[in-house]
Formats: structure tokens, C-alpha cells, sequence
């Protein structure tokens, strides 16, 4: 296994040479630049883990100087981190509590430090090894689709802008062939979204609802193409067309599946309900813990709602917001089952007790 790159960004290189020694054997690689250095060090030394004190000089005329780092990290090229500080009460902000940044208190003992590069380290190899593989089916994709766009265009600036977006598609398709056991439900989502318009599938809530609260959530019916919003396109709809969401509860009983005794309930839901992904006019749609709570949409309870009213982002000032995106194939499942519920053709009334005993009889029953 290759060793773990630590980077140590401190203004006092003493105060953090124990730390450092603590680490400098054969599974760890450690630099340490000052604050000055921490976005070319962060650039060249590509670190797996960093280590970040919060505060510049002496208390008490120190700086808060870890916090622009913290955010260049976040923001930019985020890897573990451990904010490693003599001032371990000074205010927090809630990116910080996040389950890949650890607080360890300068003058303890380096059983907390060697601790808590200990948790991260397994984090940190996965974010590599990922990340080689990710480069390395970039290059297969690369090298599987220049030939042909060597000879489909002569113009070398066209030639190299299609390599680079179908190797983009291919190497997404490569991925998605990469899937490793069972996803877990809440793999559907694609949270934060990356589309910068909204599409068909995507999840939006009621800004000034609670986002555990079902009924403020709802899902997008009409088909993206129709709502394209970049460059010099514009939506070709003035009304975004959406279901609108319930408790699992309620969408049970509209589903007509909470009839049964509850030991065979598991079995009828799963049965029925989530192995087709939709029953009758109700999608089912996990929790998504601190962002959407578990749901269902009913496709038959419809609303439209003016497109300026919906933000394909949270800080929009619309009244809805986009708090999520279906991934592929499951938002081509929510339009197959709206086509289901909506698009039955109407039939005339028929002599259907006649028609069943024909097939009865010719079935010999």
C-alpha cells in the first residue's frame, strides 16, 4: 500500500514536530509548509490527509488564517482533515463537523493526534485508490475513441473537444458498469445535483417548509428537454408540471397495500412496491438523512407551477428549491410509471363478465 501524504500546514514547524515524527515511519509521508505556502504545497503535494492549525501568531494577536485554508480545502480539492489547534473553543461552523474532519488539541499527549489520523487513513486510501481509477479509465476512454475522431474531423481544435467529451461519456458509462454490490436506496440521488437546469426526477421542497416534512416536497414530471435553461436556450414551457409528495404512510393506504397483517407488510411492500420501483399511481422515494425524509409521490395528485417559482438551486429566492436529482436509470423509471397512470387510453364500456367466461372456457378451467 503506498504511503499516505500528510501535509502539515502550521505557522510553528517546532510545535508540530512531534506530531510529524509521530507519523514519519514507513506508511506516512509528511511535509510541512507555514500559511504563506498552503495553496502551492496543497497543488504540489497533493496531500491525503491535511493538517491545519486554526490560528496565525501569537494569542493574543493570533489570526483566524486555518479557516481561509479550511475553506480552500472544501472548496477546491477536499481530502481528510485534521484541525489541529491550541484554541479548540473558538467557533465552529458546521462544515467542520463533518465525519472526515477531526478537532485535536495542540499540548495533549499524540495518542488523540495518532488516533485520529488512524480513523481517516482508510478514507484517505479509498479517495486514492479511486481516484487512480478514475484516471485510469480516463486514459482507456481517451485512447478507445481518438482513432475514430482522428478520422472524422480534420480540424485538430474539433478533433480534440470530441475526444474530450466522449471520453467524459464513455468513461461514465465505464463507471457505471464499476457498481459493486447492492445499492443502498439512497444511491438513486444525486446530491448535491450537478445539472445546472432542472430535469425530469428531481426532488424540490417548499423553502419555508421543514425538510422533514413530506407534503413540502415534489417531484418533476415534465421531461428535461423541456426545461433546458443555458446559453441561448430558453425552457419551452412556462409551467413546470410536478406530483406532489406524501408520508409513506398515506401513500400506502392510496396504494391500497396496508391491508394486510404487519408481519407480512415488509413483504407486500417490497414485493409489490419497490421491486418495480412504482405501484398503481405511487413512487416510492428514500430518506435522504437531513435533506429529504422518506416519501412517496403520487402521480395522479398533479400541480403546475409557474418555472420562475422553482430554483434548480437552494439559495434561489423562488418558492421551491431543488434539494436533489435522480440518477439513471431511476428517473427514466418515474416517466415510465407517470405513462402508465396517465397515458391509458380510454376505453368504451364493454361486456367484460362475457369476454372472462370465453377465456375461462377455452382455458378448459
Amino acid at each position: 500500500m503506498a504511503k499516505l501524504r500528510v501535509l502539515f500546514i502550521d505557522d510553528d514547524a517546532e510545535g508540530v514536530r512531534p506530531a510529524r515524527q509521530n507519523l514519519e515511519e514507513e506508511t506516512y509521508k509528511c511535509h510541512c509548509v507555514s500559511f504563506p505556502g498552503f495553496q502551492a504545497a496543497l497543488a504540489d503535494f497533493r496531500p491525503h490527509i491535511a493538517i491545519v492549525d486554526r490560528m496565525e501568531g501569537d494569542a493574543p494577536l493570533h489570526e483566524n488564517t486555518g479557516r481561509r485554508v479550511f475553506d480552500e480545502i472544501w472548496q477546491h480539492r477536499f481530502c481528510p482533515v485534521i484541525i489541529y489547534t491550541a484554541f479548540p473553543d473558538d467557533e465552529r461552523d458546521d462544515r467542520e463537523s463533518h465525519p472526515l474532519v477531526r478537532y485535536v488539541t495542540k499540548g495533549q499527549n499524540l495518542d488523540a493526534f495518532r488516533a485520529a489520523i488512524e480513523e481517516l487513513a482508510p478514507h484517505a486510501h479509498a479517495i486514492e485508490n479511486a481516484e487512480q481509477h478514475i484516471h485510469g479509465q480516463f486514459a482507456i476512454a481517451l485512447r478507445d475513441i481518438s482513432s475514430y475522431a482522428a478520422t472524422a474531423f480534420d480540424d485538430p481544435a474539433q478533433r480534440l473537444d470530441v475526444v474530450v467529451r466522449q471520453g467524459r461519456r464513455r468513461l461514465a458509462a465505464l463507471m457505471d458498469e464499476e457498481t459493486m454490490g447492492k445499492l443502498a436506496s439512497w444511491e438513486q440521488y444525486i446530491y448535491p445535483p450537478v445539472s445546472k437546469c432542472l430535469m425530469l426526477g428531481d426532488i424540490i421542497r417548499l423553502q419555508n417548509r421543514a425538510h422533514d416534512d413530506p407534503t413540502a416536497f415534489c417531484v418533476i414530471l415534465t421531461p428535461s428537454c423541456d426545461l433546458v435553461s443555458e446559453g441561448d436556450r430558453k425552457p419551452k414551457v412556462e409551467q413546470v408540471l410536478v406530483a406532489k409528495c406524501c408520508s409513506p404512510r398515506a401513500g400506502i393506504q392510496k396504494a391500497s397495500l396496508g391491508r394486510d397483517k404487519r408481519d407480512k407488510q415488509t413483504e407486500v411492500v417490497r414485493g409489490s412496491l419497490l421491486s418495480q420501483g412504482y405501484f398503481h399511481s405511487i413512487v416510492p422515494f428514500p430518506a435522504l438523512k437531513g435533506v429529504i425524509p422518506a416519501l412517496m409521490a403520487d402521480l395522479k395528485s398533479l400541480r403546475l407551477l409557474p418555472i420562475a417559482d422553482v430554483s434548480p438551486a437552494q439559495s434561489g429566492n423562488s418558492n421551491y428549491a431543488r434539494v436533489a436529482s435522480l440518477d439513471s436509470p431511476f428517473r427514466e423509471l418515474v416517466s415510465w410509471a407517470y405513462l402508465q397512470t396517465a397515458c391509458r387510453p380510454g376505453l368504451p364500456d364493454r361486456d367484460l363478465d362475457a369476454w372472462s367466461k370465453e377465456i375461462v372456457e377455452a382455458c378448459g378451467l
